[in-house]
């Protein structure tokens, strides 16, 4: 098996955004149908924040339920020249919401079997295709069953098994950051 690493990239001639940040952004004032929308979207982000661990791991992830919206919600783009991708970076940051992207790539995504997960429906000011932002529950570490979980090694092109919660820390600390999980087993322990 292939495996490919992704990785982001701000390059101008990519984004069409010369100066870097978020290519997308949803406005306090404008990105909301009425203020109902606005309190009910404030309200589930800040509840995410609050609740953290709560809210956003694998057995309490709590999705947004975006058709109690009276209008979707609406994002505009930062500049003239930005460019219609199928992932864009957006802000402000919300708490258990990682990505925007396209219906194509949504479509492709959600082929694969998902766990709960958020897929709000936005529109792009000035684009046509409707845009998700794309959000998935925080996996702790205590789930993992690292005797029994895979990964891969972008370096060495290898499959490998790391011994445990501190030695995979490690890696980071050390600035590895090439290996990825491939193979998820969770811990018994943490299952209810």
């Amino acid at each position: 098996m292939k495996y490919y690493k992704l990785r982001t990239d701000y390059n101008p001639k990519i984004t069409g955004k010369s100066n870097g940040g978020c290519a997308v952004e949803l406005k306090d004032n404008q990105s909301f149908g009425s203020i109902e929308d606005k309190y009910l979207w404030k309200d589930y982000c800040t509840q995410n924040r609050i609740n953290m661990n709560n809210h956003s791991s694998c057995e309490n992830y709590i999705p947004f339920d975006y058709q109690l919206l009276k209008t979707p919600l609406r994002c505009f783009l930062t500049g003239k020249r930005v460019k219609e991708l199928d992932f864009m970076t957006f802000a402000p940051y919300m708490h258990g919401i990682q990505f925007l992207v396209s219906e194509k790539a949504y479509n492709v995504i959600k082929r694969y079997r998902l766990q709960t997960h958020n897929a709000i429906p936005v529109q792009i000011d000035t684009l046509k295709q409707t845009y998700y932002l794309l959000g998935f529950p925080i996996v702790d570490f205590s789930y993992f069953d690292f005797s029994c979980s895979l990964f891969y090694n972008y370096c060495s092109k290898s499959k490998e098994q790391i011994a445990n919660e501190e030695t995979y820390s490690n890696l980071f600390i050390e600035g590895r950051v090439d290996t990825v999980l491939i193979k998820l087993v969770i811990n018994p322990i943490s299952q209810k």
